[in-house]
């Protein structure tokens, strides 16, 4: 917890930056406060950007990463999990990730939260200092996404929905997965990176079980969201 919020942060919140506050530097809102709208697709951006940025690492000699992964959590109702991946997929289809629209929202999203982050919390762990150079690891990282054509991975008890096996011992995993109570009892998901979670509950114990999705590894701990 202490990852990612300010515990007893003797900081006022207006001095606060994502160089002293963890709440600024990986927690983001889910819905956009102007529209009300989910930030699905800003989700799926920072997914395919954190991606490309641990592909860069990789190719600087620092690190290597088999798994890459996000997380949806919306319900624990399986018919809500078979929504979810079909909006996902919608999403994914219509980014326009080779396109200057989808760039050009890439760029803008890198500009103002990844690279602020990674100035401030790289540490000794290279990043692309402009968006140029990130270009071709995204399309790298695109490709590793949809190496088995569909970028979502459905984790529930539905054997039709979840036809899919999920083992990151046997394969390197670089997906989307979705999915509900199978998850949150202490699945660890590797290479956790994007978490986007909108399911409430006032359970302390809950939570702590759904901390255990992160098993933290080096080198992107400045990617996290």
């Amino acid at each position: 917890v202490a990852d990612f919020h300010d515990l007893d942060s003797s900081i006022e919140p207006e001095d606060r930056t994502v160089a002293n506050s963890n709440e600024m530097a990986f927690v983001r809102d889910a819905v956009n406060d102007a529209t009300g709208e989910p930030k699905l697709q800003e989700c799926i951006d920072a997914f395919v950007l954190s991606g490309a940025i641990k592909l860069f690492r990789e190719q600087a000699g620092q690190g290597s990463y088999r798994h890459h992964t996000m997380l949806l959590h919306e319900s624990v109702e399986q018919l809500a999990h078979g929504a979810l991946a079909t909006e996902v997929r919608a999403l994914w289809a219509n980014s326009g990730f080779a396109a200057p629209t989808g760039l050009a929202r890439l760029r803008k999203l890198y500009a103002e939260d990844f690279l602020p982050v990674a100035e401030a919390r790289a540490g000794a762990f290279v990043y692309p200092n402009e968006f140029e150079v990130l270009k071709p690891f995204i399309a790298k990282a695109l490709a590793k996404i949809t190496a088995l054509k569909d970028p979502v991975i459905v984790v529930n008890g539905d054997k039709e929905m979840a036809s899919e096996e999920i083992d990151f011992d046997k394969r390197e995993v670089w997906r989307i997965l979705i999915g509900g109570a199978k998850l949150s009892r202490g699945f660890t998901v590797e290479g956790l990176t994007i978490s986007y979670y909108r399911r409430k509950t006032r359970q302390a114990d809950t939570l702590m079980q759904m901390g255990r999705w992160f098993g933290f590894r080096p080198g992107y701990g400045d990617l996290l969201g």
